[in-house]
């Protein structure tokens, strides 16, 4: 966890070890510090955005063009698609994500009621 928003100072205070609303808050009304924390992420290294857009990563590209930056949200996009994407970008660096965990456990036997998915299948 490198904080952005917070002075590299008080990294280890109560105020910068969990993503709050105060966190964010502070975030967005204050001055973000990228010069403290790019020269902390080395060369190919992934790195999660958790922020509300993706101001870091050309900030990322500038300085180390073998970084992956995955971002989990775009205002001008639907977040769905950012965070799949954002997994789509750790299986093609390597990882193997768990994308099952993203939705609940299938009971069986599924109700009668349960429409068929093949007509949606093009």
């Amino acid at each position: 966890w490198i904080s952005t928003s917070i002075p590299r100072t008080e990294w280890f205070t109560s105020a910068s070890e969990l993503s709050s609303a105060n966190y964010h808050t502070r975030s967005i009304l204050n001055t973000v510090f990228f010069s403290q924390t790019t020269v902390l992420i080395p060369n190919n290294a992934m790195v999660i955005e958790i922020a509300p857009d993706d101001v870091l990563q050309h900030v990322l590209t500038d300085l180390h063009p073998n970084v992956t930056n995955i971002i989990l949200s775009r205002r001008t996009e639907q977040n769905n698609d950012i965070i799949l994407q954002g997994i789509g970008k750790l299986y093609n660096s390597g990882l193997q994500p768990q994308v099952a965990n993203l939705y609940p456990p299938v009971e069986f036997p599924v109700s009668r009621g349960t429409p068929m998915i093949s007509p949606s299948i093009r």
